[in-house]
């Protein structure tokens, strides 16, 4: 069964950033996207880029709809086209992701774009397929009330008590 786990990335004081791992896998899909490009010199800038605007989401601007303007599928992508009037037409990256509210963002994983559709891409079409599993298996959890969303604390709670939230 593919089973995953919600789990907090990071907490900010706008923005509590989650992200998903695969219930028998050690590292989250964040944690694999970051692994792969942090230290790779050909997307050295695109991936700072992408680090520098989630924390200023997360510390100064919210999870504003404007930083999410690239739509893949359920999914999102960060980066947006502008955001703090920087822009980011050269960037390569994506990084998958959905918006919960204003202060609660999902991260996937994500990958280098080669082509003009992010599913062309042979480095982002695994991540874009698991990036609709997983969201559409969030938002089902959603509607379900199988994941609550505490607003006042920025955060996503298991609705059974549990310390994780699994979703399957």
């Amino acid at each position: 069964m593919n089973i995953f786990v919600v789990e907090e990335f990071e907490r900010f004081p706008l923005v509590t950033f989650y992200t998903v791992r695969w219930d028998e896998a050690e590292l989250s899909e964040t944690d694999k996207f970051i692994e792969k490009y942090q230290s790779s010199l050909e997307t050295q800038r695109d991936f700072d880029e992408i680090l520098t605007l989630i924390e200023d989401i997360g510390e100064y601007r919210g999870a504003k709809d404007l930083f999410f303007r690239r739509h893949a599928g359920k999914a999102k992508e960060l980066p947006p086209l502008t955001a703090f009037e920087i822009q980011y037409f050269h960037n390569n990256l994506r990084l998958f992701c959905i918006k919960i509210n204003d202060n609660i963002v999902i991260l996937f994983n994500g990958g280098k774009k080669t082509s003009q559709a992010t599913q062309d891409s042979p480095a982002l079409n695994m991540s874009f397929l698991e990036a609709q599993t997983f969201a559409t298996k969030i938002f089902k959890a959603l509607y379900d009330k199988d994941i609550l969303v505490n607003e006042s604390a920025h955060s996503l709670l298991s609705a059974y008590g549990d310390d994780e939230i699994l979703v399957s």
